[in-house]
């Protein structure tokens, strides 16, 4: 990263896709994106790899995944999820909380922190505001009993919101997935999809304190077996 910073890689231009940049900035980019979901990471793997060869398109595919369609047209979810948020949670409009967030950020995660530590930024001018501003308690009073899942080492929703989400309400259930990435369901093996479905089909839910071990994706590309 520290490379690509200070010599950026340029991607050509493609019949769908204008001239791109690759720094370090994109490179930690395409790694927060390969970490939603493990079949990324030989993606992540080759493009790095690609890098020291003096080749970024990878990288930037990877950095782009999210804000482009199959067709390289815009996708339009980042300024969709922005909309969501500035309008969800209560954002400070000072410039001054955002950096002090953002330093705090790069202080735990010195290669990654910036990438966090200014996401709402744009909040502080969102040109729209509502009067219907929900701030909890989260408490569903009344419902039925709630399944709630949460991926130890998921990167976009960490466990620790699952664990207070749970908290919260007052009727709830946390299965816990010891494992990786973002949305469990259908990408984990049959423990958390049998416990879903059986969850969404009857209502019923599994014990609590209930942990799945997250099964390896068929296309994870796994080291072969050492000699014992």
């Amino acid at each position: 990263m520290d490379r690509l910073e200070a010599a950026p890689l340029t991607v050509p231009a493609t019949e769908n896709t204008p001239e791109g940049r690759v720094d370090g900035a994109t490179a930690a980019v395409a790694a927060r994106v390969a970490m939603i979901d493990r079949g990324l990471w030989p993606l992540l793997t080759l493009g790095l790899v690609s890098a020291e060869d003096g080749e970024g398109g990878l990288l930037l595919f990877l950095a782009e995944a999210l804000a482009r369609e199959p067709d390289g047209s815009p996708s339009g979810l980042f300024e969709a999820n922005l909309a969501v948020n500035c309008l969800d949670k209560e954002v400070p409009r000072e410039i001054a909380p955002h950096d002090r967030q953002a330093a705090e950020a790069q202080r735990v995660a010195p290669r990654t922190g910036f990438l966090a530590g200014y996401a709402f930024l744009p909040c502080t001018s969102w040109p729209v505001r509502t009067d219907a501003l929900f701030t909890g308690p989260y408490t569903a009073a009344g419902a039925p009993t709630v399944l709630v899942l949460g991926t130890r080492l998921d990167s976009q929703t960490p466990y620790p919101w699952a664990r207070a989400m749970t908290d919260s309400l007052d009727d709830a259930v946390l299965l816990t997935v010891d494992g990786v990435g973002h949305v469990a369901y259908g990408s984990s093996g049959e423990c958390v999809d049998g416990a879903v479905d059986t969850y969404l089909l009857t209502g019923r839910t599994p014990p609590a304190g209930t942990t799945c071990v997250q099964q390896p994706p068929a296309s994870a590309a796994l080291p072969p077996a050492q000699p014992s």
